[in-house]
């Protein structure tokens, strides 16, 4: 499990140096990336469950979606915050729909930890910092029930130099969809607080009847091939 969850941990961990280097909070986000209008995102569909996510507050959020990943960046725009912060989902396929309670234990308190801290990111630091690269430190981690699921939380310090920024993450696990949710500022209180408010607008329901599955495969996952559907 940790494996194929390492990928995400890289975005994640990408995302909080992107905040930690927003220098000017006066400065507009790249307009040709993030867009207002995509604020309330379709949902994801996978072949039992669609998972829709939507900001608290879509006046003050801008966002965008990566097509190579299907990540979900939502942006808070200049001003409307108290800090700089983002907010990143990320949906793929579950090593398992019922994970073990002392499995999924270990995974939050141990193993997700470790490789928080062991993570090699793209860029080693955040934010051109004094050069003293990039420390991961742990601060809470549990198992814990989520929009009714099991799930993980972890909070942790990422310090790079005189660089600090707070990421808070919700790993779901619901049924065939493994949802991670990270949110990241340099304010702890509001790092905590947007989590909170993300997971409890997200939602997570049974998929239409006939509904063709979307969620991507877990990373290094070969693709299935879909069977052709008929029109009428």
């Amino acid at each position: 499990m940790v494996g194929s969850l390492l990928p995400l941990l890289a975005l994640a961990i990408s995302a909080a140096i992107a905040v930690a280097q927003q220098a000017d909070p006066a400065k507009p986000p790249n307009q040709q990336q993030s867009n207002p209008s995509q604020a309330n995102q379709p949902p994801v569909v996978s072949n039992s469950v669609q998972i829709t996510s939507r900001p608290p507050d879509p006046e003050k959020w801008v966002s965008k979606t990566d097509p190579k990943t299907g990540t979900r960046v939502f942006i808070c725009k200049p001003l409307a915050c108290p800090d700089s912060a983002r907010v990143n989902l990320v949906n793929r396929r579950s090593p398992t729909r019922n994970p073990d309670p002392k499995a999924l234990e270990k995974f939050a308190k141990i193993d997700f930890p470790k490789s928080l801290q062991s993570n090699s990111a793209p860029v080693d630091d955040l934010g051109q910092g004094n050069g003293n690269g990039r420390r991961v430190e742990t601060l809470a981690a549990a198992t814990t029930t989520l929009k009714g699921y099991p799930g993980v939380s972890n909070e942790s310090k990422i310090t790079s130099g005189d660089k600090v920024v707070y990421l808070n993450v919700a790993i779901i696990f619901a049924g065939p969809a493994m949802i991670q949710m990270s949110a990241l500022s340099p304010d702890r209180e509001f790092s905590q607080k947007i989590l909170a408010q993300f997971v409890e607008l997200l939602i997570i329901k049974d998929a239409p009847p006939g509904t063709a599955p979307a969620l991507p495969p877990q990373p290094g996952s070969p693709p299935k091939q879909q069977p052709k559907q008929q029109s009428i």
